[in-house]
């Protein structure tokens, strides 16, 4: 990062951030979060209970941290938490959950 760090916080999702300042007084925020704990429960829950569930009631098909959520909207330009309210955000958000690179975010067997 350029410029001085000025500040750090944390928070309830574990998502780090760091506050970086230059020399013109530009702010540049860093997003920092350890999502390996998330992929593993996810990886979990798809193998042990993923494949016996057969009804979307009540089944989580996905967990996504919210560094994630950060990543898509900083370059895609789209809020996953959205997606219940815009149904141009739900599509991208299924195509992502269905698709083989997004894979391990999945909790489910269920295609969405």
């Amino acid at each position: 990062m350029n410029g001085r760090l000025c500040h750090v916080s944390k928070n309830e999702f574990g998502v780090i951030r760091q506050f970086f300042i230059d020399e013109h007084g530009n702010v540049t925020v860093n997003a920092i979060q350890d999502v390996e704990p998330n992929l593993e429960n996810n990886k979990m829950n798809a193998l042990e209970r993923g494949k016996r569930i057969t009804s979307e009631v009540c089944n989580p098909v996905a967990h996504i941290p919210h560094v994630v959520g950060l990543k898509w909207l900083t370059e895609e330009g789209w809020w996953w938490m959205d997606a219940d309210k815009d149904p141009g955000v739900d599509k991208k958000l299924k195509a992502k959950l269905n698709s083989s690179e997004w894979r391990h975010l999945r909790t489910s067997e269920l295609v969405v």
